[in-house]
């Protein structure tokens, strides 16, 4: 390959000078036929050139891919809501008893039975009190959905207490199947109240608003007027 290699590198610099001094067309023609030649010459040595063997991995009898499914997050929200003095291993058994009593009763899978559970006792707004002066006025707020889930899983807890069981799961299981099931719960029942004081105090809200801004565009005119 070396000696090819130099073959060619003199007889382009041959054809070079040969085709500054060539005063003919036929000596034109036969350097480049002779150059055409050494370039088909080089491709089939390249060709030619024995490839080296790449080693190939000993093929496994079989393949196992282990990979652990995601925790859900709703389930990671519940056992942090339900864990106590740090205890959330002791958090854990009982979600996963949750779990449990609600397959063992409905045959269903009981994931989402506990989502639909959580998200239909789940409030939208809240209100909060704010003292102006000597008078308390409640303003409705929108919940988010970190808040929603934390009033849920309370109003199903508190509810939970007035049921038949000896645990928390088992009692926690009952009042999730019922709210699903359409039945009178207790957790529907705060959602409820929480709605309807806010719709209750949406109007004094606003009539206090506009009171104040009223008061605020005509106090700068110095002009009194009765709202």
């Amino acid at each position: 390959m070396a000696l090819l290699l130099r073959a060619r590198s003199w007889l382009r610099t041959t054809a070079v000078r040969g085709l500054a001094t060539a005063s003919s067309a036929r000596d034109k023609q036969t350097i480049d036929l002779a150059m055409a030649q050494l370039g088909q010459v080089a491709v089939i040595a390249h060709a030619a050139r024995p490839v080296p063997a790449v080693p190939q991995p000993a093929p496994s009898a079989q393949t196992i891919v282990n990979i652990p499914p995601a925790e859900d997050p709703l389930l990671h929200y519940v056992t942090s809501h339900l864990m106590r003095h740090g205890h959330r291993a002791r958090a854990s058994r009982i979600v996963s008893n949750i779990l449990l009593y609600i397959h063992a009763w409905t045959r269903a899978p009981p994931l989402p039975i506990l989502r639909k559970a959580i998200l239909d006792a789940a409030p939208a707004v809240r209100t909060l009190s704010h003292r102006t002066g000597g008078k308390t006025t409640f303003k409705p707020t929108a919940l988010s959905e970190k808040k929603r889930m934390f009033f849920a899983l309370k109003h199903i807890k508190d509810a939970s207490r007035a049921r038949s069981g000896r645990t928390i799961e088992e009692r926690m299981a009952r009042e999730m199947i019922n709210i699903v099931e359409g039945v009178d719960s207790e957790a529907v029942k705060a959602k409820r109240k929480m709605h309807e004081f806010a719709t209750v105090n949406r109007s004094v809200h606003l009539t206090f608003l506009r009171r104040t801004l009223l008061t605020n565009l005509f106090s700068r005119g110095n002009i009194q007027t009765r709202v």
